[in-house]
């Protein structure tokens, strides 16, 4: 096992993973590649006002971007000191697409994933980007399911 992809939405459970990255890291002398994927940045970078959407322009879009690289950077460096790892952050049309596309590009051996719990209705309108990806990735997926109450 060479490279290891570490996806994260910066959510408290996908913190959950990191250490777990590391450890298989550590064990076979792994690369971690920590993936945030931004589904469609004109609608992260947009608000409405009164009803209408404000559209911001490509700076403020890149400004946003560099936020999120900035603070997976700050929990890679919380949590994988010590391993090797590089941080990316990926725009796409959908999140499950961009991890498989990645996945495959950088020759990854092991994708290690948080899951929402999301459960019932919520998962059949919305869909499971894990799902998609355990499903279709080329290598084996791990996922990290939320901490019990």
């Amino acid at each position: 096992m060479k490279n290891i992809l570490l996806t994260t939405d910066l959510s408290e459970n996908s913190e959950r993973a990191f250490p777990l990255a590391k450890s298989f890291a550590e064990k076979f002398g792994a690369s971690i590649y920590v993936l945030a994927v931004v589904e469609d940045p004109a609608q992260v970078a947009s608000v409405t006002v009164m009803d209408q959407p404000l559209a911001y322009g490509p700076d403020i879009q890149k400004q946003i971007i560099e936020s999120i690289k900035s603070d997976i950077n700050s929990l890679a460096e919380k949590y994988l000191s010590g391993t090797n790892f590089e941080c990316v952050v990926s725009e796409g049309v959908s999140a499950h697409s961009s991890i498989l596309e990645f996945s495959e590009s950088h020759q990854i051996d092991l994708i290690i994933m948080a899951t929402q719990g999301k459960a019932g209705v919520k998962r059949l309108f919305l869909g499971s980007v894990t799902e998609k990806v355990s499903r279709q990735a080329h290598c084996p997926v791990m996922l990290v399911p939320p901490e019990s109450r």
